[in-house]
């Protein structure tokens, strides 16, 4: 897997280092909300989800 910085993406796909940085918290976000869902069930899930 190739590892890309930030300021990579922000050039590859044209989008500002911000709009990038956000994008992947997001994405980081729901990932670790999709463990807890996984793990504890949905009462978990809704906590984290606000």
């Amino acid at each position: 897997m190739q590892i890309f910085s930030v300021k990579d993406i922000s050039e590859i796909t044209g989008m500002s280092v911000y709009k990038v940085r956000h994008a992947l918290f997001m994405l980081e976000k729901h990932q670790r909300i999709k463990k807890y869902e996984d793990k504890k069930g949905a009462r978990k899930y809704l906590r984290f989800s606000v």
